[in-house]
């Protein structure tokens, strides 16, 4: 095997936990591989520090967000994709680990199974629990189609994936409107277009818990809720234009979407509130519970 990995990894502000990051690229046994660093123009001394490694690893390339894409993570994402040379993509947050074997593991699963995407276990840790686990992320073992993604719970981390590049075309497949939920909107719009995926059992991905998480809830504020909504709306949308065929998917989707712009006016941003109203009122049909089972998308 000699396909090259790009391991794309958007940062801001990193500089106290991006060098175990790619510490943990460096290791991998899998030896070809390019990391690319996408900084979303960071305060702190992140480029110092990723230069001197860059310095050490030539496999390691160092970019800023160009000044023409809007600021955030999926802007970065999205450019690393665009520089990135390999026939395979990975995209891992820079304060997450990967095991030294995950790329061997999962190029050769998704190269057995001629898969478009292989997914693996991933697990939470903390700095004070180590890598000692305290929660695994997502399910894997639900099924993989838009349907089991909304109804029934099917997860994985950003981190667990390993993409096939010609998989997304020309396409930029990471929102750059959305400042959260991202991930799940980026996942599900993969899935309604037809993904062959290939699922490992390994736990090989670990996604770092602490204060500064978009997840955590004391950073819960309207906005949040409003991006959540807006993601909602944006999977309704994009069902549709794919022929996503599940009453049950949209009447789940509306109720969350409901659900999360109550919470909008509840942490007091009427004027985000405002912006969803016309949304609000295209979907309202939806609401309505589904006369009968509908089978999986």
């Amino acid at each position: 095997m000699t396909d090259l990995v790009s391991i794309i990894v958007p940062t801001y502000n990193r500089a106290n936990l991006i060098v175990a990051t790619i510490t943990s690229l460096q290791q991998q046994t899998y030896p070809h591989i390019e990391i690319i660093i996408v900084d979303d123009h960071s305060k702190d001394d992140t480029s110092v520090v990723v230069h001197k490694l860059s310095k050490q690893d030539n496999r390691i390339q160092y970019y800023n967000r160009p000044d023409s894409k809007p600021k955030g993570a999926n802007a970065c994402r999205n450019f690393g994709l665009e520089k990135s040379s390999g026939a395979y993509v990975k995209w891992i947050d820079s304060d997450d680990l990967l095991s030294a074997d995950a790329i061997q593991i999962q190029v050769e699963a998704i190269q057995r199974e001629k898969a478009d995407l292989c997914i693996c276990g991933t697990s939470i840790f903390t700095d004070v629990n180590k890598l000692a686990p305290f929660k695994i992320w997502g399910d894997l073992n639900k099924e993989a189609t838009p349907t089991g993604f909304i109804i029934d719970g099917f997860r994985f981390h950003t981190c667990s994936g390993l993409w096939r590049k010609s998989f997304f075309g020309n396409t930029s497949p990471w929102d750059e409107e959305q400042m959260n939920s991202q991930e799940w909107l980026m996942h599900f719009q993969q899935l309604c277009k037809g993904l062959n995926i290939v699922k490992c059992k390994e736990y090989l991905s670990f996604a770092r818990y602490h204060n500064n998480n978009m997840s955590n809830r004391s950073n819960k504020k309207g906005k949040y809720y409003f991006n959540e909504s807006t993601a909602r709306i944006k999977a309704i949308s994009f069902a549709k234009e794919c022929k996503i065929i599940s009453p049950p998917l949209y009447h789940k989707l509306t109720k969350e979407l409901f659900w999360y712009f109550m919470f909008v006016v509840y942490k007091g941003s009427p004027l985000l509130a405002f912006r969803l109203l016309p949304d609000l009122f295209i979907n309202i049909p939806y609401l309505l519970p589904p006369l009968k089972s509908t089978a999986a998308a």
